[in-house]
């Protein structure tokens, strides 16, 4: 008994110190971002991006729905678009920074009551923040800092899981996560995909539950998803597919038009912008 309670006790400080660690790399992570990031439109896609979130249009295939909201909702400036756009892209650099980080943390804590988890905190945080691409993403109106983030958090909801498997909260966290990677960019269901796949077969949970995650998974993509169909019934000209059909929905987000299996419209009428 008297050994089972010095190791709790042991446990609790180097959990500490974990999560500290990780919120220093996300701390450190946001003053690094913020500091570099673009005061002006970048390169890349920044500019059609900023414009479609600015105008209310639709952003060219899949259509990136939660960035458009989100840009949307943080940018209520237009004429501060661009700088307050790069801000958000910051944030979502260093909370890929610090997710990453608990992920390790969480992990370590696994292999060994976390005696190395500030360790893995600090190398996984500090790698990903010094990146060279993560960080040039992390500094400009892109759809690539999000990305990061939702699949930070989503190896860390795998690592809780599989850490915590009576705990529920990292599968709900899980689903929410699901449905926003598939809201977002397709790259990132490279990641959401075996992350669901690996919540079924870890948890074996009760049908009713499963559809509890499945639940949150389609309302978490259907609302971004929704509200691209709102915009392109009222977008410009400059505006990407037609999707106020089901069909036409279906041709974007799964890029039939655009990006996957083509990259631009070799006839006229066929694709791209109105």
């Amino acid at each position: 008994m008297g050994k089972k309670s010095t190791s709790r006790k042991q446990a609790l400080p180097s959990d500490d110190a974990a999560r500290a660690a990780a919120a220093a790399c996300g701390v450190s992570a946001s003053v690094v971002y913020v500091l570099t990031a673009a005061a002006s439109v970048g390169g890349g896609d920044s500019g059609e991006l900023l414009a479609e979130a600015c105008v209310g249009g639709v952003a060219h295939p899949p259509g990136y729905g939660l960035w458009l909201e989100l840009a949307k909702t943080f940018a209520l400036d237009p004429t501060r678009a661009a700088r307050r756009a790069s801000l958000m892209s910051a944030l979502c650099g260093a909370a890929a920074v610090w997710g990453c980080a608990r992920a390790a943390a969480t992990w370590a804590r696994h292999l060994d009551d976390g005696r190395h988890g500030a360790i893995a905190a600090v190398v996984a945080g500090g790698a990903l923040l010094a990146s060279p691409l993560p960080w040039e993403y992390a500094t400009h109106a892109e759809v690539f800092a999000l990305n990061n983030a939702l699949v930070a958090f989503g190896i860390w909801c795998a690592a809780a899981l599989a850490a915590h498997p009576r705990d529920r909260r990292p599968a709900r966290f899980a689903a929410l996560l699901v449905g926003c990677c598939a809201a977002h960019q397709h790259a990132s269901l490279l990641t959401a995909a075996p992350l669901a796949a690996f919540a079924v077969a870890w948890l074996r949970a009760r049908p009713l539950f499963m559809l509890e995650l499945f639940a949150v998974a389609v309302a978490a993509w259907a609302y971004p998803t929704y509200k691209l169909t709102e915009r392109s019934a009222a977008a410009t000209e400059d505006s990407w597919g037609d999707l106020t059909t089901a069909r036409g929905v279906f041709t974007h987000l799964t890029r039939y038009e655009y990006g996957t299996f083509r990259l631009g419209a070799s006839a006229p009428g066929t694709a791209g912008l109105r």
